[in-house]
Order: C-alpha cells, then sequence, then structure tokens
C-alpha cells in the first residue's frame, strides 16, 4: 500500500477511527524510537514494557483520552489513601 493509498482510505474513515488510528500512529512513533534489541540496555525496563503490552493496546483501543486515563488513576490512587 503506497502513502497515497492510505491518504485516500483515512478520508473515508469516521471521527472514531481518526482518533483511534491516531493513536496507533503515536504508537509506531514511540516504537520506532525505542532502541533495537541489539542494543545494551535495561533489560529489566524491556520486560515491562512488554509486560504492559496488552494495557496499552486495550487502552489504545478504548478510545479513552489521556485526561480520562490520568482521572482514572487519580480515583484509585485516591481510593487507596483513605
Amino acid at each position: 500500500m503506497t502513502r497515497e493509498d492510505l491518504f485516500e482510505v483515512i478520508e473515508t474513515l469516521s471521527p472514531q477511527s481518526i482518533h483511534e488510528l491516531a493513536q496507533f500512529v503515536d504508537y509506531l512513533k514511540f516504537k520506532e524510537m525505542q532502541p533495537t534489541q541489539q542494543a545494551t540496555g535495561s533489560s529489566w525496563l524491556k520486560d515491562i514494557y512488554a509486560i504492559f503490552a496488552p494495557v496499552r493496546a486495550e487502552v489504545a483501543a478504548s478510545g479513552m483520552t489521556e485526561d480520562e486515563i490520568n482521572q482514572l488513576i487519580e480515583e484509585a490512587i485516591d481510593e487507596v489513601r483513605l
């Protein structure tokens, strides 16, 4: 598929699909910035990143905004502090 083909398909997507696509593109940009497996570094960080892959995928598929996720985290923290 060419870039032009992608642009044509994007023009037909719903606003919700555009939002999900934007999140996926953000993930791909992040993934490309990560060191290759040949690079040395913190193996534990790579392990944690891999462990949380399903969580990242679920959040991306949910369509939740960053603010909504932060709100849920704040509520969970508040619950355990009581």
